[in-house]
């Protein structure tokens, strides 16, 4: 991870001219530690199904409290902030990345804070849902504080080969 770090910090592109096949490309493509940007991938792939899901079938209790306007809004937040994550998720782009995340965030505990109204407001129990968006937030926090431990280390390597 320090080599490809040091080598972004210098501002030059990891090149592999040994690999042959377009999977080892493609997998060389992708920055270290390469499980977790996978993972990450794959985490904001469902928040961008959750986005569309908002967006092009509601769920009604939602849309009788909030209006069609406000979860086609949730869904949008969700969309647009996934499809960056998602972007710039195997590659070291903190800032775009962060945005993304920012976003996502902000979707789920909106559509989160809805969940927790809800269960309050009328019959049933929707605390289940509120702990998987609580669960889904922190895995967001987590990855944002790995780009600030990336972003920082990166610039001190970038300050130590200056």
């Amino acid at each position: 991870m320090i080599s490809t770090l040091k080598l972004y910090a210098k501002g030059g592109r990891m090149t592999v001219p040994h690999i042959k096949s377009a999977w080892q490309r493609a997998v060389a493509y992708v920055d270290e530690p390469r499980a977790h940007r996978v993972a990450y991938l794959m985490l904001y792939g469902f928040v961008l199904s959750a986005g569309f899901q908002a967006i092009f079938q509601p769920p009604r209790t939602l849309v009788a409290e909030l209006g069609p306007g406000g979860v086609f809004g949730i869904g949008l937040t969700l969309v647009v902030g996934a499809s960056l994550g998602a972007a710039f998720a195997l590659r070291t782009w903190w800032y775009f990345e962060r945005i993304g995340l920012i976003l996502s965030a902000a979707g789920i505990l909106i559509y989160g804070s809805s969940i927790i109204y809800l269960h309050f407001a009328q019959e049933g129990n929707r605390l289940f849902n509120a702990s998987l968006l609580l669960a889904l937030v922190v895995a967001l926090v987590i990855r944002y504080l790995e780009l600030v431990r990336e972003e920082k280390l990166a610039n001190k390597i970038h300050a130590l080969t200056s």
